[in-house]
């Protein structure tokens, strides 16, 4: 079985180098605490994280859950980026609620920054990853169909997150973005930043 381990940058902006080693659910350890002044104003938090395995596997990378705000994953193409490097356009994934789920579909809540749901991209839906087929845009939700039927378990109230496949050579750190949006007038009380990660392989 891989051992997994993450790491930040050294700094996002100026050196994009792999840093210290962090753990999911750590405080603070990617995205920096948010001030008071932060939550008024709005902010954007675009920070680089490395994620390295033991041996030689493929692995989905995506959230477990909402996170902080709206907080999503992007890839990375290359080992030396910096934080204006991230196109706009890039793909974003992260998790959405799960209004109703069976073997076949689900319609979760759609997010209010960006689309997470492609056809073709992978689900994690419960402890299960499935492709997408379709994906129909609704006023206030995504309806995804899959390419294969899944076990169902009623997953209503909980995540499902569109996840990145990753494949991690032996010892050596792949880089990743997380993009997190606060949006202008969020409740004024400072808070921490803990980001959720699930590697599924």
């Amino acid at each position: 079985m891989a051992n997994l381990t993450y790491y930040k940058a050294v700094d996002s902006v100026n050196d994009g180098s792999k840093g210290t080693q962090v753990t999911s659910g750590e405080i603070d350890a990617i995205l920096p605490f948010l001030t008071s002044q932060d939550r008024i104003a709005g902010v954007t938090q675009l920070e680089k994280f490395y994620i390295q395995s033991d041996v030689t596997i493929d692995v989905f990378v995506g959230f477990t859950s909402l996170g902080l705000f709206n907080a999503v994953m992007i890839d990375s193409t290359g080992t030396s980026e910096v934080a204006g490097d991230v196109s706009s356009t890039s793909p974003r994934y992260g998790a959405s609620e799960i209004i109703s789920n069976t073997a076949t579909e689900c319609v979760v809540k759609q997010n209010d920054v960006v689309d997470l749901f492609r056809p073709d991209d992978y689900i994690l839906v419960g402890d299960v990853v499935v492709q997408i087929d379709t994906v129909t845009a609704n006023t206030a939700d995504r309806t995804i169909t899959y390419k294969f039927e899944i076990p169902y378990v009623d997953l209503v109230g909980n995540y499902a997150s569109s996840v990145l496949q990753k494949s991690l050579t032996a010892n050596t750190a792949v880089p990743l973005w997380i993009e997190n949006t606060v949006a202008a007038g969020s409740p004024a009380t400072s808070t921490y930043n803990t980001v959720p990660l699930v590697v599924v392989s």
